[in-house]
Order: C-alpha cells, then structure tokens, then sequence
C-alpha cells in the first residue's frame, strides 16, 4: 500500500467519530461530565456516580464557581453559586445542581438553557506561549523527529471523545497533492495522564498515521510537552486547526504570528472570519500559505493582533469579575 494513502478503518455505529470505543470504567464525575456532553452513562458507573453525588464540599466562601461538570457537588450551601463548563453541554444528568446558579458557557450555540457567555483566552506567560530563541526551536523541533530541512505544518488538540485530528491527515494530503512534497505534518495530542480511553485513542492514531510519510504524532502529556508544542507552531508555515469545541488552539497558534487554516467553529470566525468544512479546500488555502511566506506573515500579523486584543486571559478575568461584581 502507498505510504501516503491512509488505510480505512471500521467506523463503529455510535458517538466515538471512527475511533473504536471501548467500555472503560469511569470515575463518577467523569462519567457525568461525558453524560453532560452529550454521552450515555454506563451502568457499570452508577456505584462511581452515587459516590459522587453524595459529596459535600464544606466551605465559607461568598460565591463557589464550579468550572467544569466534574465540580457541580461543589455547588453547595448559602453561597452565591456559578457554573462554568468549557465546550458544548447537553441535557445529561446532575443539572439539577447546578438549579439557581449562574451559567457560564464559552459561546451562545454551546447551549440552549440561558447562560452569560464568555470566551476562553490565551495565557502569554504559560510555558507554551512564552517567547523561544531560534537555537532552542531548532533543538525541540529536532528532538521530536521533525526536519528542520522541510516545510512543517501543525495540529495542536486534546485527545478526548470529540477529536478528529484525521481531519487534520486529510488536509495535510490535498495540500500535498498540490506541493510542496516533503511538508510535514505535527499531531500534537495534548493527552491528561489518567485518562485511559485518550491512551487508547493516541494509540489507534499512530496506527492511523503509522504508514505515511512525514506524519508525525506527539503525545504532550498534561502539559510536559509544552516547551515542544511551543516550538512546532512558531516553526510551521501554518497550523491546521482541529474541529473540536470552541477552537482555541487557533488563537494560541495565531499568537505566534502563524497562520491557521481551520472548519468553521467559534473562535474562526471571531479571528479568522468564515471556516471552511472541506478538507480538500483548506488543503487549497494551506497550499498558498505555504508558498507564499509573504501571505502567511500577513495573515498571521492580523491574527495575532486580534488575540492580543480580546483573546487573552486577563480579558477572560474581567470578563468573569464583571459578572461576579
């Protein structure tokens, strides 16, 4: 078989987006989070939900934010009580804690109950945004197996349930179709280290990605590999954004002044303006982005002006100090 024609797997007939799904025992917060988002309880959880749900937080705090479905027994008691949860959220169980709170949602069309909207933002001073000298990208570059000799693009996403980064592959394939031959491809899968079905999943993506040259995949392990992260999106000629929630990976790339070509999703069309969902035709745009260094610095200028001005993280505090206010 060519080494640049991916081999078709099995798609399963359920929620896991071509991945194979295995039945993992889940930590009761876990388990409702996944339910919150979309996903079913297995019954093998209920003794680990029952157990979470029983929590009590004792606490004296004025106002109690729970960030994420994981933390809703924290919603307890007399103080003023906000929920904020990061990508889109269905009618799953525990709702019922969060009755009387404050909704925080990352955009208007992650939900249909009433919530205050407020985007995420980019940490600058986070090990993955800090400025890099040339010598040590060139060094974690090279120490991740990427050569310094060819054209490099990027995919930067979490490896969790609602990640696609084949999608990724197959952008990386119409734009090589077209040239340059020898561009490379980073996934870099930011994985949480106790998370089982995630080491599952990279598993099954290097077997994905295992036969084609100059794709390569790199695990960053709650956040140990930040520094290389770092480094590959300030090398590529572009970055290939991952359809997955709300898309923040375009921001921090276009932070450092590199282009992205991305599907339609919250945060393009606040940075970038219209998505575009074909692969074939975002291969087209990250063809010309990297042949034209002239149009990739102009993009990548204006990308990062506008993260400067409204996606960083001191934008995300006052924005929820207002609220709290």
């Amino acid at each position: 078989m060519p080494k640049d024609v991916i081999r078709q797997r099995e798609v399963p007939n359920d929620h896991c987006h071509g991945r194979a799904c295995r039945r993992v025992r889940r930590p009761g917060g876990r388990a409702i989070g996944d339910a919150l988002r979309g996903g079913e309880a297995a019954e093998s959880d209920d003794l680990a939900i029952g157990a979470w749900r029983a929590q009590r937080v004792e606490h004296d705090a004025d106002v109690v934010v729970a960030c994420g479905p994981e933390a809703l027994p924290a919603l307890q008691g007399e103080a003023r009580r906000v929920f904020r949860w990061h990508g889109r959220a269905g009618a799953g169980p525990a709702w019922e804690l969060a009755d009387g709170a404050t909704l925080i949602a990352e955009d208007a069309s992650f939900t249909e109950r009433d919530a205050q909207v407020v985007a995420p933002g980019v940490d600058p001073q986070s090990p993955r945004h800090l400025e890099l000298p040339l010598r040590n990208i060139g060094h974690l570059a090279r120490g991740a197996g990427l050569d310094l000799e060819h054209p490099l693009t990027v995919a930067v996403f979490d490896l969790d349930a609602d990640a696609l980064p084949e999608d990724a592959v197959d952008v990386w394939r119409a734009a090589r179709r077209r040239g340059p031959g020898d561009l490379q491809l980073a996934l870099c899968a930011r994985v949480a280290h106790n998370d089982e079905r995630a080491w599952h999943a990279i598993g099954e993506l290097n077997d994905y990605a295992g036969d084609l040259d100059d794709v390569h995949v790199i695990a960053d392990v709650a956040g140990h590999g930040d520094g290389v992260v770092n480094a590959l999106q300030r090398l590529a000629r572009a970055a290939v954004a991952v359809d997955q929630g709300y898309g923040l990976p375009t921001a921090e790339a276009l932070l450092k002044g590199t282009p992205v070509v991305a599907p339609p999703a919250p945060a393009t069309k606040a940075l970038i303006g219209r998505g575009v969902t074909a692969a074939s035709e975002r291969g087209q745009r990250l063809h010309a982005l990297v042949e034209d260094p002239g149009l990739a610095a102009e993009q990548g200028r204006e990308g990062a002006a506008k993260v400067h001005e409204r996606f960083l993280v001191t934008r995300v505090a006052r924005d929820l100090l207002g609220l709290l206010a």
